[in-house]
């Protein structure tokens, strides 16, 4: 029986691919593991707040260079708990209405995420991962401009903004404890912006930063 033979044959040689392949699955990743790392990150946002002021303009919050702080858990070979957190200065602006145009001054914004997130175990150093779960912001330092003083504009402040994050990536291993990481999340993140004068509030909006974090970089594993 030839053909019996062939497929016994084939099925032996895939059952000793997937063993090989789900034992070099475990060397990579290990319950208990840590990653630990940084990446360069451009944080794409061009986000708009509420009219301000009754004014007819928007607050705008520009898009930024920054580094991302990432420490991730492995939960098992290819589930792993990851924390993210950065901060970075963004300018503002006005957009439309009355004082379009106007530059009102830089803030710094820190955003911090945890996901749950899976590793798609496929052959080779090169791995895809899929991740979700939740978002945070604050801003928490202003400096506004002589033009935005005029208006009565001392500092802008917010409450702590929460959402939810998506996310992707590819990692590839780089010797034995070396990783590298190519990672994408979009965070779905709705703020409170309060506009602050030296007397009374001048305003409170709501502003859906939302942004896109797009990061390169590389973690330690231990």
């Amino acid at each position: 029986m030839p053909q019996a033979s062939g497929a016994k044959g084939i099925l032996a040689t895939v059952a000793i691919v997937a063993l090989t392949a789900g034992a070099g699955l475990a060397e990579a990743q290990q319950q208990g593991e840590w990653h630990v790392g940084g990446r360069v990150v451009f944080i794409d946002t061009d986000a708009l707040s509420e009219p301000v002021l009754n004014s007819g303009s928007s607050l705008a919050v520009d898009s930024t260079l920054s580094l991302e702080l990432d420490a991730t858990y492995m939960l098992g070979h290819n589930w792993g708990l990851e924390l993210m957190a950065t901060t970075a200065p963004h300018d503002l602006s006005a957009y439309s209405g009355e004082y379009d145009g106007l530059d009102v001054g830089t803030v710094w914004i820190a955003e911090t995420t945890l996901t749950v997130r899976y590793i798609v175990p496929l052959f080779g150093s090169w791995r895809p991962y899929l991740g979700a779960g939740i978002a945070g912001t604050y801003f928490f330092e202003s400096d506004t401009t002589r033009e935005a003083g005029d208006l009565g504009l001392d500092s802008i402040e917010s409450n702590f903004g929460y959402g939810f994050v998506g996310q992707v990536g590819l990692l590839h291993r780089y010797g034995d404890n070396w990783i590298l990481t190519l990672d994408l999340k979009w965070l779905d993140l709705p703020v409170d912006v309060d506009l602050e004068s030296s007397g009374p509030q001048l305003d409170t909006v709501e502003l859906d930063l939302d942004p896109m974090i797009v990061g390169i970089g590389a973690a330690y594993r231990f």
